[in-house]
């Protein structure tokens, strides 16, 4: 139900495969100044012919290769030279206003709430801008055009939403400075910004010299300069402090935003000056692994990389080629299974900075330790990196084993770190939570945007696949527990909606229409199992397999988070803060004082993408027989969607993996909210905030015995809890320490009392008398901080 992925760090991952293959060594930052000047070939051949002719000679020298190096200019002007084909340019506007219909938060976005920390952007009235703009001619080529797009889509700081254009990953530019860091060398004063090679260097080596901190960035202060990259470039926070900690390296997430550049040029060096009055010009590096063979000018580029119809050629040519090989090699195949490992045995586990885990699933996307350094004896630390791992099994077993090894063990205290934690599966949120709470019933609840086109899909699967319940695989072949079949879901206080008719109850809020308050049927043990692969402990036919001890109380246990915890990552906090009463510490943001939100990531509640839902509409169209049906869905984006949906599809970098293309379905509300606002846009502030020190950057460690030590004040000089926050960083009103009615004496809460599924005007009551449920709403959130 909920996969999500990280668009931009997918990138940075794409990005670091091709900046290893044929990165620039420098042993020190902070050494002689150096400039480098870049010549391209004559002018008078095109700079997309000058490409192709240098990837030919790399290929001429060496076969093997899959990357080539060019000046960033030439790579630059061959985009340039790229046209714009105006009815192409149009298609794709129009089918991408239609499926952005669909996003959950358009309404928010265009005028956001008091203590959203981002601008606010109006998604369809930007399209309509760009097509206006299209039609008149004003772009000078493809790239700009598609360009603006990209940045409009971005500007949303939505982790679930995306739509990258084809011509983004032609070209990628490096930025051969590396990896920055952000980080308080004595963990107390503000942090400055250092290159990792030079910490790397001093951490490793002894040197003659003190590495220096960066002073200016081409002629920029450079905390100006990286706070407007922050904001620009790191598309998937809505969080300013997420945002900031995700252009730098981290031991969780070891290849910051900052090095590499996917939209937009970044110029043809950077210039910087250090804290010593040292100065050093490193040359930005252009990349390409596309094949240019034929691709002479700017049209003929076009052709190779834009033309949708080549595209699906290709892809249908490729997919029989494939089927031919599947099929001959299937009577050889075999299914393995990967267990999970204990006692640190594990091949795949290799994290440098890391110490080897008591237990880790398959592919270390979860991993328990023991902390055994002095004072830290008793506390566990569970690090989850994802919820998204190769086998769901392997991730529970390792989770199980885990926490009966820390009952074994008398372990009293654990520390929970969900840095970089993007997210994945909701119901391994679940299953993590209620491992930890067992007596409690996870609680979240979400809404849609009801649209015309959610309108006609939902009234056709909930009716037509009820008519094949019977048969579980017709069930499911007839949209049967799919976003759309509303008789998957529970309402706000867990009853079933038995019909379409039960669930179409739209209600009006922020200026727009929403769907009513749903849950997760966790009971629905084939919606789990077909859907996400398993039923959460405690619920459906697996009611037997949960121990009841809880294997913490609350106050033993603390959430450690850089902020880049997004989609089930968040549902997962949210419950361990509103139901499980933990608290949670936030390690470094912006080189100021203050609060920090323990979620910087997206919190929506579903990412859907538009492959799935180009097959419910393929469905549709195929299967309704109804010519007043029909009518209705064509008065809708629908059928925009029929005829352009596949050529959009197709319009993104890479159609086959199709998680270029997504928005944010559900809009995670919370419970007692009785303003139905998207969390998205609900300001959460960490119970405290510490700065990254300089151990920490090479000792995972580190980071969990800070957070011990605040959270339960033990460790060597520890005084008491959260003594050593960051001035003006405990509590919040919105944390579980600066809000008594919400942590409520640390009370863990089972949800009793349910905000109604449907927002109506009570027309008894007066318009004061309706204020007061936002006033209780403001009572556990509190403002802003």
């Amino acid at each position: 139900m909920d996969l999500f992925y990280a668009h931009f760090l997918l990138f940075c991952l794409c990005l670091a495969s091709v900046a290893r293959s044929q990165s620039v060594t420098s042993t020190s930052t902070t050494s002689t100044p150096t400039s480098t000047k870049t010549t391209t070939a004559s002018t008078s051949i095109e700079p997309c012919a000058q490409v192709s002719s240098r990837i030919s000679s790399s290929l001429a020298a060496d076969a093997s290769a899959t990357s080539f190096h060019l000046p960033p200019q030439l790579a630059r002007d061959c985009s340039l030279s790229v046209p714009i084909v105006k009815q192409d340019a149009l298609d794709l506007v129009d089918s991408l206003s239609a499926w952005l219909e669909s996003q959950s938060t358009l309404a928010y976005l265009k005028n956001p709430p008091q203590g959203y920390l981002m601008n606010s952007v109006d998604l369809l009235g930007g399209l309509e801008d760009i097509r206006n703009k299209v039609s008149n001619g004003s772009y000078s080529g493809e790239v700009p055009f598609q360009n603006e797009i990209a940045n409009l889509v971005a500007s949303a700081h939505d982790g679930h939403l995306a739509f990258i254009p084809d011509t983004t990953f032609i070209f990628l530019y490096e930025r051969t400075i590396g990896n920055l860091l952000s980080v308080s060398l004595d963990g107390n004063s503000l942090p400055e910004i250092y290159s990792y090679n030079d910490l790397a260097l001093a951490h490793n080596t002894t040197l003659s010299w003190k590495p220096s901190p960066l002073r200016i960035i081409d002629g920029q202060d450079v905390l100006s300069w990286l706070r407007y990259q922050a904001l620009n470039t790191t598309a998937e926070n809505q969080d300013p402090d997420a945002a900031w900690n995700a252009m730098f390296y981290e031991l969780v997430s070891p290849v910051g935003t900052f090095p590499f550049v996917v939209n937009g040029f970044p110029g043809t060096s950077n210039n910087v000056t250090f804290a010593n009055g040292t100065s050093r010009v490193f040359p930005i590096i252009a990349s390409t692994d596309q094949d240019f063979t034929n691709v002479t000018d700017g049209k003929s580029f076009y052709q190779a990389f834009c033309n949708a119809t080549v595209k699906m050629d290709l892809a249908s040519a490729s997919a029989a080629a494939t089927a031919t090989t599947v099929a001959s090699s299937s009577s050889s195949s075999s299914t393995s299974t990967r267990t999970p490992q204990p006692s640190g045995s594990n091949p795949d586990f290799s994290k440098p900075g890391f110490p080897s885990p008591v237990v880790s699933d398959g592919d270390s996307t979860l991993a328990g330790y023991f902390l055994n350094a002095p004072g830290y004896e008793g506390t566990a630390v569970l690090s989850v990196f994802s919820f998204d791992p190769a086998d769901t099994q392997s991730f529970i077993d390792a989770l199980t084993f885990f926490l009966d090894e820390c009952r074994r063990e008398n372990k009293t205290h654990l520390v929970i770190d969900v840095s970089g934690n993007g997210g994945g599966n909701i119901l391994l949120a679940f299953e993590t939570f209620k491992q930890l709470f067992p007596s409690v019933d996870p609680y979240l609840t979400s809404s849609r945007r009801a649209n015309s086109q959610l309108e006609v899909l939902t009234k056709f699967f909930s009716t037509f696949s009820t008519m094949t319940r019977e048969n579980v695989t017709a069930f499911l072949d007839a949209g049967g527990d799919s976003d759309y079949d509303a008789t998957s879901l529970d309402n706000s206080a867990g009853q079933a909606y038995a019909t379409w008719k039960d669930y179409w109850h739209p209600f009006e809020v922020h200026n727009d229409s929403f769907t009513p308050l749903a849950r997760y049927n966790l009971s629905n043990v084939l919606g789990s199992e077909v859907s996400d692969g398993l039923v959460v402990s405690g619920y459906g036919n697996n009611t037997g397999s949960l121990s009841p001890r809880q294997p913490f109380p609350s106050e033993n246990v603390i959430v450690v988070t850089d902020g880049q915890c997004a989609s089930s990552c968040h549902s997962f906090s949210h419950m361990l803060k509103w139901q499980g009463k933990v608290k949670t510490v936030a390690v470094g943001g912006r080189p100021q004082t203050g609060p920090m939100q323990y979620v910087g990531g997206v919190k929506g509640s579903e990412v859907t993408y538009l492959a799935d839902v180009l097959q419910y509409i393929d469905q549709f169209y195929t299967t309704v027989t109804d010519h007043d049906t029909i009518k209705q869905a064509n008065r809708t984006g629908l059928k925009t969607l029929q005829d352009l949906g596949n050529y959009l599809l197709y319009r993104t970098v890479e159609p086959q993996t199709s998680s270029y293309a997504s928005i944010n379905f559900n809009n995670f509300i919370s419970q007692y909210d009785w303003s139905y606002t998207p969390l998205q846009f609900v300001y959460e502030a960490a119970d405290c905030r510490v700065w990254y020190s300089l151990d920490m950057v090479f000792d995972i460690t580190a980071v969990w015995k800070r957070a011990a030590q605040e959270a339960f004040a033990i460790g060597p000089n520890s005084t008491h809890v959260f003594a050593g926050c960051i001035q003006g960083s405990t509590n919040a009103s919105s944390s579980l320490s600066g809000n008594v009615t919400l942590f409520n004496s640390g009370k863990v809460a089972n949800v009793t009392t349910f905000v109604p599924s449907t927002f109506t005007k009570d027309a008894n009551q007066t318009e004061s008398k309706r204020s007061a449920p936002v006033g209780r709403y403001r009572r556990w959130f509190g403002s802003f901080g």
